[in-house]
């Protein structure tokens, strides 16, 4: 999963995590930590804008995860 993004990123570079995590989310749907690692990703690779956009997202999937009184 992520730990393959990580690895990718170190030892490939940016673009190659990219594409791991983009194949990750295809799979897993929407999942806060995945939309957490495109934003991270995202504002690595200087798109900013769509950076805090996915940020938003990985929060509201956040939210919907936690029990009513949390």
């Amino acid at each position: 999963g992520l730990e393959v993004a990580e690895r990718a990123w170190a030892e490939s570079g940016l673009e190659r995590a990219w594409e791991i995590v983009e194949a990750l989310a295809a799979r897993a749907g929407d999942l806060a930590p995945v939309a957490a690692y495109r934003a991270r990703l995202l504002a690595r690779l200087g798109r900013h804008t769509e950076a805090r956009r996915e940020a938003a997202r990985a929060d509201i999937l956040k939210q919907r995860r936690l029990p009513p009184n949390a």
